[in-house]
């Protein structure tokens, strides 16, 4: 049974998932606001269809993002953008966002942590993708190949 098969495991998990996701998208936010696009609900549209379909954290955790840090996912893949634009690898920036996963470490079981992670992962993964399809075409190769090497 899966952590989600569990009420018990469920919530504390989510709280998890959304407490360490400020932790490591703060190193990604710039200084200036970032304007919204037309764009903005299709993107986010994808990526909550996506998520949902792959994994329930990953999915729980985009929904939950912009009350947590108020950023939205848009905002957040055009940072990644502008992370790339400045010259970060997805590995760097990849190793960056796992950061505040890592730091949950110790609050949760070790099965518990490896869901945790993976969602994170997935989520990571499927901001930057959809991110630089959306937002940053020049760096998609980047980011696929980036993606794949992981």
């Amino acid at each position: 049974m899966t952590l989600f098969g569990s009420t018990r495991w469920s919530a504390k998990v989510k709280a998890i998932a959304l407490t360490s996701a400020p932790i490591a998208l703060a190193l990604f936010v710039p200084t200036t606001a970032i304007a919204q696009t037309s764009t903005d609900q299709n993107f986010e549209s994808d990526l909550y269809s996506f998520l949902q379909s792959q994994n329930t954290l990953s999915h729980y955790m985009a929904t939950g993002i912009e009350q947590q840090i108020g950023m939205s996912n848009p905002e957040i893949a055009q940072s990644l953008c502008y992370e790339m634009a400045a010259g970060h690898s997805v590995q760097g920036l990849h190793a960056d966002f796992l950061t505040g996963v890592q730091m949950m470490r110790s609050s949760v079981n070790p099965a518990d942590y490896e869901e945790l992670k993976y969602a994170a992962e997935l989520y990571f993964g499927s901001v930057i993708n959809l991110g630089s399809a959306y937002y940053c075409p020049e760096y998609q190769a980047e980011v696929v190949e980036g993606l794949s090497n992981l």
